[in-house]
């Protein structure tokens, strides 16, 4: 799974426009860690997020992910967002995808 890096949203835009990309239909933020969901706010000024998946509300303590997972909400309220818990499935089109 790829993380999202502040450095990186410039990349990724860059590599789907070279794709034809113009948008992200599913965003998987595996945790609220900011090596994982540190950049989303720079990608998601940069191209079409359609939906975010994550787990659910952030349970750590720790001051890092209570701010990224902050930042992470505010992006994700102009997106749908769904949230899973293992077994569940993450749709995407021929493919299976299970937490």
């Amino acid at each position: 799974m790829a993380r999202i890096q502040w450095r990186d949203a410039g990349r990724i835009v860059a590599a789907a426009k070279a794709a034809g990309v113009d948008r992200i239909d599913l965003c998987v933020i595996t945790h609220f860690h900011r090596d994982h969901v540190g950049g989303v706010t720079q990608l998601a000024s940069q191209i079409k997020i359609g939906t975010f998946v994550d787990h659910g509300p952030n349970m750590e303590d720790a001051a890092a992910p209570r701010e990224d997972f902050a930042a992470y909400e505010k992006v994700a309220a102009n997106s749908k967002r769904l949230i899973v818990k293992p077994g569940d499935q993450i749709p995407v089109k021929d493919i299976d995808v299970q937490v």
